[in-house]
């Protein structure tokens, strides 16, 4: 064996520890957070699983920093990946397992403002990490997957902080976990099939497309309706008020309606003030599973309104409790990816980096908003998931 072999195999060697070492830190993380999050025993680690993502995300920037070129051993079944001089920036991390390149302070950055939205709007942010890390070059089935695993640490966060505000139905969020779970596993069989045809990326972008601009349409109308018929009749209509935020929508006759299918089982939520059948939750969750396995996520942005629209949840409920049912269901979903070999861990412990930080300042924003004020700011941001999926597909430009 050559010294250029030896070489090679000492780089992989180390890429497989080092992996190793990131798998332990985000299964560690997960468990402590998951378990406070559900009241349990180790409340005074609740801190722990943010500072093993940091630290294990700084250690692996900086190992990647100092060595951007990167070659496996062809022997063990790995191409062998050299960076051109333009690559060579400290600026730039090479991410072996999607094999491509990019720059880990935009990939903090990207999680740092999904984490802040998603606290605030209790979804998983797909709807922009998605096109994010398709714009900096990273293929649709990656994007996918690795979305899931870096939304699960976001919206533990997250849901930590809405519990303490009083802002989850816990027997709702179970609920539709179990739904959404189903939905997701479809979805991703659907992503598998695309790969197979080879037109993954085309396929997704189309569709993607038409679901943002859909809700972000239909939510701008709702919420504009809204607030105008509260300044017209000055509060006379009845409001769904819950710990001093108040919440109303235009949408309601239709909501009422829906609530008054008596299709059993039917579901006593006392926390979310409704009865309604589990068929109805069940299939919310489905819809919202099958769009997080085929376009990535925790598809809180079809989740979050059609818990408000159609369950009747009051918005700082739905939000609260959306973020809860992201963390199973988007666990189920990430290990589903993973075994596909859509996931790449690494760029998702670089991305929660920042959105551990973020997801705290979302979920604390709420309590200062009413719900269709929430509805209508939540509007623009499929809009601009839109906006980049499109750049992306007519431009071929890359980050």
């Amino acid at each position: 064996m050559g010294p250029r072999s030896k070489t090679a195999v000492r780089r992989t060697l180390r890429a497989f520890a080092l992996e190793l070492v990131i798998y332990a830190a985000l299964v560690t993380g997960y468990f402590f957070a998951v378990l406070h999050l559900l009241g349990g025993w180790l409340v005074q680690l609740e801190t722990q699983h943010i500072r093993v993502y940091a630290v294990v995300a700084i250690l692996l920037i900086i190992g990647q920093a100092s060595d951007n070129r990167t070659s496996c051993c062809p022997r063990m079944g790995y191409n062998r990946v050299v960076a051109s001089p333009a690559r060579r920036s400290l600026r730039i991390m090479f991410f072996p397992i999607s094999h491509a390149y990019v720059n880990p302070i935009y990939l903090i950055v990207v999680g740092f403002v999904i984490g802040v939205l998603g606290g605030f709007f209790g979804v998983g942010g797909s709807f922009i990490a998605g096109p994010a890390l398709r714009l900096a070059g990273i293929d649709w089935n990656f994007a996918v997957g690795t979305d899931l695993a870096h939304i699960v640490g976001k919206s533990v966060v997250a849901a930590k902080r809405h519990r303490a505000l009083g802002n989850v139905d816990l027997r709702l969020g179970f609920i539709m976990a179990l739904g959404t779970i189903g939905g997701a596993e479809v979805g991703a069989q659907l992503i598998q099939m695309l790969k197979r045809a080879g037109n993954v990326n085309l396929v997704v972008s189309v569709v993607s497309i038409v679901i943002y601009l859909g809700i972000s349409g239909f939510m701008m109308w709702e919420s504009w309706k809204t607030l105008a018929l509260s300044k017209r009749q000055n509060s006379q209509r009845k409001s769904i008020t819950r710990g001093g935020k108040s919440d109303e929508s235009a949408f309601q006759h239709v909501t009422k309606a829906i609530q008054r299918w008596r299709i059993p089982p039917m579901i006593s939520l006392p926390q979310s003030g409704i009865t309604i059948s589990l068929w109805v939750i069940l299939l919310v969750a489905f819809v919202g599973g099958l769009c997080s396995g085929f376009l990535g996520g925790g598809a809180g942005y079809i989740r979050m309104p059609s818990m408000v629209y159609i369950l009747g949840i009051p918005t700082h409920l739905a939000v609260g409790t959306d973020l809860f049912e992201i963390v199973i269901s988007a666990s189920y979903g990430t290990f589903s990816h993973a075994i596909k070999g859509n996931v790449d861990i690494l760029i998702a412990l670089v991305m929660h980096t920042g959105a551990a930080i973020g997801a705290q300042l979302g979920a604390i924003s709420t309590q200062y908003f009413a719900g269709p004020k929430i509805r209508l700011a939540f509007v623009p941001l499929p809009l601009i998931g839109a906006a980049i999926v499109i750049y992306t597909m007519f431009t071929g430009h890359k980050l």
